[in-house]
């Protein structure tokens, strides 16, 4: 079974009907926790019950982003309450689909565009009610070495359009991934370049129809910002922040869940979690830092790490 489970704390344990096969709910003080298996890939997205009903109707009419940002898709599913059942693996079932070894999922979004949606419509039998479009390495940046370089915006927006197309009743998340650099002084990438190929990549996601913007598998605070601050140059979509620990409960450059919290939590971020990690028991202790932070939480873990055979 993949997902979470909170056996010490002696989760209650809420049954869910819907498509997810073997799916379950569990209570960990304030904190809502789905464990759920969907074929071979996990899924999940977790919210704390104090908004279960949506925020103060007062926060709504003077959001600074505007009553259009309060009316969007993804906020309207966390205020009518309940979990968000996420999609699994791109890049892990992408390659059991036959992508070749060192060929990058985004490739395929030109390439090989049907199998890209035959996973997302996958996804969406499977009961997911978001999907990420397959834009995980689409900055330009991340995209310099590829024959696609020069094609980042139409990548994404085309990868929009398969997403879409796939799931036309689904939640549609643009997944905006690292770069692949550090940024100055610990390596070469500028901050201001950064934001710009971020700021790229967000207008094409959100030109493409995205309900949502998903900064994920991050690990550097600085990174994540030149992420944040480039989507919303462009657009006011809700934004997902999303760090990968690596280190226990901490990412590979020593960041915490509460110092994630701590700087996005104010800027707006509709969303702050994890995904990827290392094991089941260190996201029990991450979405339990989470919790606490009084964040909506995005929990989205690897099943274990992957093994040679």
């Amino acid at each position: 079974m993949l997902g979470l489970e909170f056996r010490q704390a002696r989760p209650q344990v809420f049954d869910r009907g819907g498509a997810v096969r073997h799916h379950r709910q569990f209570q960990f003080g304030h904190a809502t926790v789905l464990e759920s298996e969907c074929a071979d890939y996990t899924i999940g997205f977790t919210r704390r019950q104090p908004l279960a009903s949506g925020p103060p109707r007062d926060m709504m009419q003077r959001h600074p982003l505007g009553s259009e940002y309060m009316t969007n898709r993804f906020l309207q599913r966390l205020q009518a309450g309940g979990v968000i059942v996420a999609d699994g693996a791109t890049g892990t079932n992408l390659q059991k689909a036959g992508l070749p070894s060192g060929v990058t999922p985004e490739d395929w979004v030109f390439e090989q565009p049907d199998r890209i949606s035959a996973l997302e419509r996958s996804f969406a039998e499977a009961g997911a009610d978001l999907i990420l479009t397959c834009t995980f390495g689409g900055t330009s940046i991340r995209l310099k070495d590829s024959k696609y370089a020069e094609r980042a915006a139409e990548l994404n927006r085309r990868a929009v359009d398969l997403a879409r197309a796939a799931a036309p009743d689904r939640l549609i998340g643009g997944s905006m991934g690292p770069t692949g650099q550090l940024l100055k002084p610990f390596g070469p990438l500028d901050v201001a370049d950064a934001v710009a190929a971020y700021a790229e990549q967000a207008k094409a996601l959100s030109e493409g129809g995205v309900d949502v913007l998903v900064i994920e598998t991050h690990f550097a605070l600085d990174e994540a910002q030149a992420a944040f601050d480039g989507a919303r140059q462009v657009t006011n979509l809700p934004i997902v922040v999303s760090f990968s620990f690596d280190r226990g409960v901490r990412t590979m450059m020593g960041v915490k869940p509460t110092q994630v919290a701590k700087q996005f939590g104010p800027l707006g971020a509709a969303a702050i979690g994890a995904n990827c990690g290392t094991t089941l028991e260190n996201m029990e202790k991450i979405v339990q830092e989470y919790a606490a932070a009084n964040v909506v939480i995005w929990a989205k873990p690897n099943a274990g790490l992957p093994t040679m055979v």
